[in-house]
Parts: C-alpha cells; sequence; structure tokens
C-alpha cells in the first residue's frame, strides 16, 4: 500500500518526510502527528517502496520506526546507504530498543538521528525542524550527518 497525503493540493517539497516502518498503526500516528506539524508525508512499508516514491518526489527526511526486528532496520539503513537515490536523505530512526548499544550501532550504521520510544513529540518536533532546516541551509550535497541521539 503506497500513500501520499497532500495538504492544501500542493506538495510542499521542503517540508516533505517520508515515513518508513511496517507498522500502519505507527505509521498513521507518525503521520497525523507530522501534519499536525505541517509536514507533508509518504508512507513506505519498505526500501523497495521507498526507492519507487524516488522516482516522483525528493523527501527531505526518512523517519524510519523500528519496532520488529534491530536487524531488519539495520538492514533496511544499510540498503538505504547504498541507493544512489536514498543515501543522501537524513534518517532518523525512532526505536523501541533504547539501550545504548542500539544507539551507536545505529549511528555507526548510517543514522543520522536516534530517537527511544517512548518519544519526547515536543523534543522530536524542535528537532526535526532544525534538522530539516540544516538540511535546506547546507544543501543536501554539503549536508554533513551531526549524528545526535535522543
Amino acid at each position: 500500500m503506497l500513500i501520499l497525503t497532500q495538504m492544501n493540493n500542493e506538495v510542499d517539497f521542503k517540508q516533505l518526510v517520508l515515513i518508513l516502518g511496517r507498522d500502519k498503526e505507527t505509521r498513521l500516528m507518525m503521520k497525523t502527528l507530522l501534519e499536525l506539524w505541517n509536514y507533508q508525508t509518504i508512507e513506505a512499508r519498505n526500501v523497495r517502496e521507498t526507492a519507487f516514491f524516488l522516482e516522483r518526489f525528493s523527501p527531505n527526511l526518512i523517519l524510519m520506526d523500528s519496532d520488529h526486528s534491530f536487524t531488519e532496520t539495520l538492514k533496511e539503513l544499510t540498503d538505504i546507504r547504498r541507493n544512489e537515490k536514498l543515501k543522501a536523505i537524513p534518517v532518523v530512526i525512532i526505536s523501541s530498543f533504547s539501550q545504548r548499544l542500539f544507539r551507536d550501532i545505529a549511528i555507526a550504521n548510517g543514522a543520522d538521528y536516534f530517537f527511544a520510544k517512548p518519544v519526547n513529540f515536543s523534543r522530536l518536533e524542535k528537532s526535526l525542524k532544525n534538522f530539516i532546516a540544516q538540511v535546506e541551509t547546507s544543501g543536501e550535497e554539503n549536508f554533513e550527518s551531526s549524528s545526535r541521539v535522543f
């Protein structure tokens, strides 16, 4: 199932976030929050669907939910970083795996930000705004991850 949400019949590509996750309810919750924060959203269940969307859209950010298997999350993250179309897009992981070891491994494998569940949504909102603003001002080619962990 591929889903694109548009607000006001226009897509503001500077505020487009791709939500990547297997769990439909979690994607819906993140979609709802992001739209309340005035972001456009695209939902994908896996990296293959993510790559499909890049034929039409250029998200600023991938928000990746990691609930079911951390190993699978790392595989998807590796696939993102190896894909020429995806590798420059910053990835924020939200995970129920909150131990420091999981955070360090995710960052070492290419995650730009890592939020452990339960997520402080006001901190997430502020961080996403700052993160997207940083990407916009530096440009994708010049973006350097700060690899922050929350």
